[in-house]
């Protein structure tokens, strides 16, 4: 197996193991991982509550996401609004019941990094970091 053949499976079984727990947690909350995805992402990162961010940052589809969106909203977890600056765009928010959830994936995301990234120094962590973000800079420019 080459060197770019094993980088390639590394990154899928990663992502793999992450989706595993993230189903689980979902699903232990009557959610699916795309949903589990879409409530992290919101609790994450403040100032993207677009489902258009989502879309690109995330490599979603929209469909799926719109799917998704409108059963969080009928369970009460997000409100949507249209963007006061752009009324073609909405806005997602997250309401009080998806805090519990919301965390409850965070702290799985972070003891999943913390267990994968076991034995790595400090300066390791920022050289992979380094690395995987030029990774990502060419992937986004290709």
């Amino acid at each position: 197996m080459t060197l770019n053949s094993e980088i390639l499976i590394l990154f899928r079984t990663i992502e793999q193991g992450y989706q595993s727990r993230l189903s689980v947690l979902a699903k232990s909350a009557g959610l699916s991982a795309l949903e589990g995805t879409i409530l992290s992402f919101l609790h994450c990162n403040p100032g993207l509550e677009s489902p258009s961010a989502m879309i690109h940052l995330l490599n979603l589809s929209k469909g799926d996401v719109s799917m998704a969106v409108a059963h969080l909203v009928s369970l009460g977890y997000l409100a949507k609004s249209k963007d006061e600056k752009d009324l073609r765009k909405s806005r997602l928010v997250l309401l009080e019941p998806a805090q519990k959830i919301s965390q409850e994936i965070d702290e799985m995301r972070e003891n999943y990094l913390e267990e994968i990234l076991q034995g790595f120094s400090r300066e390791e962590k920022q050289g992979l970091q380094n690395s995987l973000t030029r990774i990502y800079h060419n992937v986004s420019t290709h």
